[in-house]
């Protein structure tokens, strides 16, 4: 049976394709998953795992991470902070029936009929200062406060024997402590369908998720909170802006002819539109004259 029986255009991609897109984004424009302070940037052999670039990027100075402002330390009024990295190693999609990677069994593998998968590798490390500089640091913020002067007065100078270059370490009158970084891993799993809602011309199309998984964090409190703000942030803040109209579109050519264009309607021919089987994503349209 052809695939344009039941209606007039038909498409599909494949899963394989959809990473390989996403692998040569990750080199293209490789600052859109990776993330630091202007410490890492400076010094990328200090990252948690290296940034796979394309030659051109490097070779057109384009930039290989985003950097970021110094993460505050609480209760020093906004002026000290620590150097840290945030790095998407791995991002990889997975159409029912699921062959790109295993899922956890909190997620209730094998993965569910028009569903599709998710996995992400999240590595970061904060550069923890050495115990003598923490605490002359917290001699120095107290000196700031007691005679109100300056952070890039106070930070030129040799604290705990280490010599500190104020244009390195101080950044926009935040203090960012000397230390070495203290790398990490996490693996994150969720799953998620499409959903159509609406009838007629009202129709949208939405991204439900369906569960979500952090592997082996723990204690498990922990990992059950991070999982719970990660599944609110992706369906209070970000889910909901990508829903799309499935609306049917009309295009006049001259004067006496309009072409309309719209999904065709779910059947018994066709149960799911868009689909997600067979490792792809289909979609089925009519044409109308």
């Amino acid at each position: 049976m052809a695939f344009t029986d039941h209606c007039d255009l038909y498409g599909a991609i494949h899963e394989t394709g959809i990473n390989l897109i996403v692998n040569h984004i990750m080199m293209q424009r490789p600052s859109l998953f990776n993330y630091g302070t202007k410490m890492f940037e400076s010094n990328p052999g200090l990252l948690c795992t290296p940034v796979n670039a394309h030659r051109e990027v490097r070779k057109r100075r384009n930039p290989i991470m985003t950097v970021q402002p110094p993460l505050p330390i609480i209760g020093a009024a906004g002026t000290a902070g620590l150097d840290y990295c945030f790095q998407i190693a791995e991002f990889r999609i997975d159409f029912h029936p699921g062959n790109q990677f295993t899922l956890p069994p909190e997620l209730n593998p094998p993965l569910a009929a028009q569903t599709l998968a998710l996995k992400l590798r999240v590595c970061g490390a904060i550069a923890c200062p050495e115990r003598s500089i923490q605490e002359h640091f917290g001699e120095v913020v107290a000196v700031q406060f007691a005679e109100l002067i300056s952070p890039r007065e106070i930070v030129a100078g040799t604290f705990a024997g280490v010599k500190l270059d104020t244009e390195a370490v101080v950044r926009d009158d935040t203090f960012a402590l000397l230390g070495r970084p203290q790398c990490f891993c996490i693996d994150v799993y969720a799953t998620a369908r499409m959903e159509v809602t609406g009838t007629g011309n009202n129709r949208k199309l939405s991204i439900k998720l369906e569960g979500l998984e952090i592997v082996d964090l723990q204690p498990t409190g922990l990992e059950n909170s991070l999982e719970c703000y990660l599944v609110s942030v992706l369906r209070i803040g970000i889910l909901p802006r990508l829903r799309v109209a499935l609306q049917t579109v009309t295009f006049e050519i001259g004067n006496a002819i309009s072409l309309s264009v719209g999904p065709t309607p779910t059947s018994g021919f066709i149960p799911n539109n868009p689909a997600i089987e067979q490792d792809q994503v289909k979609v089925f349209i009519n044409v109308g004259v």
